[in-house]
């Protein structure tokens, strides 16, 4: 599977990426999936970044095309936080990162560090989801 990193967590106008429109919206309306990751930086007042997060999870919340969003802490290490969301398209991401996450990601820069976005689509080789037994 292939991902389109983005070290420094912005998108491009256009809905493009580093010159590269994502493949949901080229036509292809397969959903896709942003995971985000990076680190707290060791002075963060923990009370501002809980803040920070609740808001940030409220206006997310409230993006049109939204699937999901879940948030995970790394048990080994670095990098602290992953949080992945679930678009319809990625147009919809697209939506996002050029309108709201504006506002959320300079203040995320001042509490984090080694923030990266990547973007994931469908695998050509494995379609639907496994599970075992079925």
């Amino acid at each position: 599977m292939a991902a389109h990193a983005l070290k420094d967590g912005r998108a491009a106008a256009s809905g493009t990426f580093r010159g590269r429109t994502p493949h949901a919206s080229r036509g292809g309306g397969a959903m896709i999936e942003v995971t985000q990751t990076y680190d707290l930086l060791p002075a963060v007042d923990r009370d501002t970044y809980a803040d920070w997060v609740k808001k940030a999870i409220g206006l997310v919340l409230k993006q049109p095309g939204l699937v999901e969003f879940r948030a995970h802490r790394n048990l080994l290490g670095s990098p602290q936080v992953r949080t992945t969301t679930v678009w319809q398209s990625g147009a919809d991401w697209a939506h996002f990162a050029e309108g709201a996450w504006q506002t959320l990601e300079p203040e995320l820069r001042r509490m984090a560090t080694n923030l990266r976005i990547e973007l994931w689509g469908p695998s050509p080789m494995v379609t639907e989801p496994l599970r075992p037994g079925r």
